[in-house]
């Protein structure tokens, strides 16, 4: 049987701990993953707020998450505030998708709200449900980064405390010089972006006559969802694929719609003509 990404190199740009999943969905897709980290996770510059948190997790009426990284960083951070990982079960936990889930669940936690779609407007209407309006939630998350779901759940009345718990730095050792030779030697069919700050290290590590030659023309820009797209977007690029599921398998199955039209070896269509068509 015919797969969509034969013959496809795919740039993977996630951090190493996080690359192995969205690899093995392209290996079985028949595509060819070339992983280059563009960045690492750290802790946050400061944990303050995050501290000032713990100490009143039972003053919060919803602990929301959104990524695994998110869990990483809060829950790690309980232990060494004294308390047990058992302090946060009366509170109520939302988490966006399923590997979140997973990750709160292996830690012993029980997750009330997950939405069947994982996104977070999915996750808001889930939340208008419970009535939110007036109720605390705690929402560990990135530093620097500004949820779009945070600010509408203000703007429904809720009373939303958002602590950095990790941050996104870029990675130092990455390999540039095998980042351009894969491009300048036309390896690359498709580069994936999970966050904005992965796309601003890409940038960085290219020459501006290389990213100028591939991008939205021989190398389709696909992103996780729609803060990425936005920042792509912003910055004067194209998103020729985004999924409508926002997780790794979402990812893929949209390269893979994509590729129905744009990427089979035998029904390439001239490099420039994809952008005309993909999305923006």
């Amino acid at each position: 049987m015919s797969k969509y990404l034969n013959d496809i190199g795919v740039l993977v740009t996630r951090a190493a701990h996080q690359s192995s999943e969205i690899e093995s969905l392209i290996e079985n897709e028949g595509g060819t993953p070339y992983s280059v980290p563009l960045i690492k996770i750290a802790s946050p510059e400061s944990w303050r707020k995050a501290d000032s948190a713990i100490g009143e997790l039972d003053s919060f009426d919803w602990i929301l998450f959104t990524s695994v990284n998110g869990v990483n960083g809060f829950c790690g951070r309980v232990t060494p505030n004294g308390k047990n990982i058992r302090h946060m079960l009366p509170n109520k936990i939302a988490a966006v998708g399923p590997k979140t889930r997973k990750r709160l669940e292996d830690i012993g936690l029980k997750v009330s709200l997950q939405p069947k779609k994982y996104d977070g407007d999915n996750l808001l209407k889930l939340f208008k449900k419970e009535r939110i309006k007036a109720k605390k939630i705690l929402f560990p998350g990135a530093e620097y980064g500004r949820d779009r779901l945070i600010d509408r759940l203000t703007n429904i009345g809720s009373l939303v405390t958002s602590v950095p718990v990790y941050r996104t730095i870029p990675n130092d050792d990455v390999n540039t010089k095998r980042l351009i030779s894969l491009f300048e030697d036309e390896i690359i069919r498709i580069a994936t972006f999970f966050s904005p700050s992965t796309f601003k290290v890409f940038l960085n590590n290219l020459p501006r006559e290389i990213i100028e030659k591939t991008l939205n023309k021989s190398v389709a820009v696909a992103v996780i969802g729609s803060t990425t797209s936005k920042y792509v977007k912003g910055l004067g690029f194209k998103t020729d694929i985004v999924p409508e599921e926002h997780t790794a398998l979402g990812l893929t199955e949209a390269m893979k719609s994509w590729a129905k039209t744009y990427g089979i070896p035998e029904n390439r269509r001239a490099t420039q003509t994809f952008t005309n068509r993909g999305k923006g």
